[in-house]
């Protein structure tokens, strides 16, 4: 079985090519693209996120981080 990405190293793997990309786009001036970019990768990390949350040691922390009490 595959083992999940962990977000912070999704977001350090994807920082270069991100920049990367902002500085190639940046001389064509093309915002638009730019916001279609941002807002797609939004979303694909918010689904790495819940990805992540649905394994029982991350949603048993982040119930018990949020104040859920531990069921018995």
């Amino acid at each position: 079985m595959a083992q999940r990405p962990i977000l912070s190293e999704v977001i350090k793997r994807l920082n270069p090519v991100v920049h990367g990309f902002v500085n190639y786009c940046s001389i064509a001036n093309c915002k638009r693209v730019l916001n279609i970019l941002a807002r797609w990768l939004r979303r694909r990390l918010r689904a790495v996120q819940l990805r992540l949350w649905k394994s029982p040691p991350f949603k048993f922390i982040k119930m018990t981080h949020g104040g859920t009490p531990y069921p018995t």
